[in-house]
């Protein structure tokens, strides 16, 4: 019950409701002994919407908070079939299970000698901002011949997207391309097959989360090959808060459909896919929406064929309560069936996630990072970046490659020219976190190095800057090795005026040399 996420029926007694929220506030005076009655009762009412949660995940005294959240939510669900237990008893049973502090695990400290091949940079929004930057996604995008590349990402808060030359430079100027309500993640693509590349774009609606229907799905053309200003197409509006949008022709006809992830909150969300039906100028009228599922918390998703019988699939990552790796698989009418291929307890704090060969053996695995914090403002023993491992027949076996607290936005890329595969992560740990001692000690940027024999190596670039909830990896100053840009995302508007992307350049002769 650490998490949202009870479906609906009919509305609970709203009476009985409040008798039971008052109860569920109570925290017994001792833990005690737990009766076998108790225990079933508590595991089948926590477990009937979601993997039932762990004692594990939460210390002694932060269960009692956690019972009446778990209460609150079944509530406002609407369901009322389950059978309740008391509040008092789950609290009991789930304080007599957990730890009465978390053990953290050892802390890693900077690896002086990788760093050593970087030079700092940084990039700076043109204009004097008011608010601190919240970065929430970066990429190198390629305009073709006439505006070469740029580093191109969005600002949550303040609603823009903005470029600076993709160069070698220590210091960069961010140039707006366009404003928005609150935009996220975006792809490069030729939407209209007419040659002329612009960005589709995710939209929260809101900087905060809440359920609404300001979400939208915008396309941004330039006005000419050569031009800096861009045209904006709203392709879905009225929905949740959309988290992200991917590219691909997954019918097969020719011509590229979208899907999107629309995280919503609690009682909003969805993951669908818009299907191109006409050709031309791509406006809303050209597309035709599928829902492929109705759950809340769709956070990202990639477009691929997952089990090589030449149709594109999904795959999708869920937060909230449901913290699941999905695959939709289509089959040849063109219909896609959803399933699980890896499911965390419900208090994971899924931040991430990148498909790819990570071990060379032809098939496809997931890098997953779960970092997000933002739900119980906690700092986890558990958060983590895993590699789900491709068995065959759809099993993935899970690896826990380093405990990295807030780890999120993982890089899968061949970092150090060594013919492997490595992963990079950043950490977002917003300051108003609890626990694990000093924030400004714990690692904010990690490179894990592909050593062999399956097996990674820990690499901590930097510690303190808890800020990067985006990251991007490419050889931005075009000099053949890759370099690294973190964005820097802070919850309070007020908190810190900091460039919204700071870069670290990889020299070839430092790199030779380590």
């Amino acid at each position: 019950m650490a998490s949202s996420g009870c479906g609906s029926s009919s509305v609970p007694d709203v009476e009985q409701a409040s008798v039971s929220r008052a109860e569920a506030a109570k925290e017994p005076e001792s833990i005690g002994e737990v009766s076998d009655e108790v225990k079933a009762s508590a595991e089948a009412f926590c477990g009937a919407c979601h993997i039932f949660p762990s004692p594990q995940n939460f210390t002694q005294e932060r269960w009692a908070h956690e019972v009446q959240r778990g209460f609150d939510f079944y509530f406002s669900s609407g369901r009322s079939d389950l059978t309740m237990p008391s509040p008092e008893d789950v609290t009991r049973y789930y304080r007599s299970l957990a730890p009465a502090e978390f053990e953290f695990p050892p802390r890693e400290p900077v690896d002086v000698s990788a760093l050593a091949r970087f030079d700092p940079g940084i990039v700076q929004s043109e204009g004097e901002l008011l608010q601190a930057p919240a970065t929430a996604a970066i990429k190198v995008i390629d305009w073709g011949p006439t505006l070469g590349k740029q580093l191109v990402y969005s600002d949550m808060r303040n609603g823009g997207i903005f470029a600076a030359p993709s160069s070698g430079e220590k210091s960069h100027q961010g140039q707006l391309l366009a404003r928005l309500r609150n935009p996220c993640r975006f792809q490069q693509v030729d939407l209209d097959g007419a040659g002329q590349i612009g960005l589709l774009v995710s939209d929260l609606g809101r900087f905060l989360p809440s359920d609404h229907n300001l979400g939208r799905v915008v396309w941004l053309t330039r006005e000419s090959d050569s031009s800096s200003a861009f045209t904006q197409e709203v392709l879905l509006s009225d929905c949740g808060r959309v988290a992200d949008v991917q590219c691909g022709d997954i019918d097969g006809d020719g011509d590229l459909d979208i899907v999107v992830a629309d995280f919503g909150w609690h009682t909003t969300g969805q993951l669908l896919w818009m299907e191109r039906i006409s050709a031309g100028p791509a406006t809303a009228a050209s597309f035709k929406t599928h829902v492929l599922d109705t759950r809340s918390g769709a956070l990202e998703s990639r477009i691929l064929d997952f089990d090589g019988d030449g149709k594109l699939d999904i795959i999708a990552l869920f937060g909230q309560e449901f913290e699941t790796v999905m695959l939709y698989t289509q089959d040849s009418s063109g219909q896609f069936s959803g399933q699980s291929i890896f499911s965390a307890d419900p208090s994971s704090g899924s931040s991430g996630m990148e498909v790819c060969d990570l071990d060379g053996d032809g098939d496809w695995d997931v890098v997953y990072t779960n970092g997000d914090a933002l739900d119980s403002f906690q700092i986890k023993p558990y958060h983590a970046v895993h590699w789900l491992e491709n068995k065959g027949q759809l099993t993935f076996e899970d690896h826990q490659l380093a405990y990295i607290p807030g780890c999120h936005s993982p890089q899968v890329v061949d970092f150090d020219g060594d013919d492997d595969t490595d992963i990079l992560v950043g950490s977002f740990l917003p300051s108003q976190l609890k626990g694990a001692g000093d924030a400004s000690e714990l690692a904010s940027l990690v490179w894990l190095e592909n050593t062999g024999g399956e097996e990674f190596e820990v690499r901590v670039l930097q510690v303190g800057d808890c800020s990067h909830a985006a990251v991007c990896v490419a050889d931005f100053d075009q000099n053949g090795t890759m370099d690294i840009a973190m964005g820097s995302f802070y919850l309070d508007e007020t908190e810190m005026m900091a460039p919204p992307i700071a870069i670290l350049s990889t020299t070839p002769a430092r790199e030779s040399s380590q």
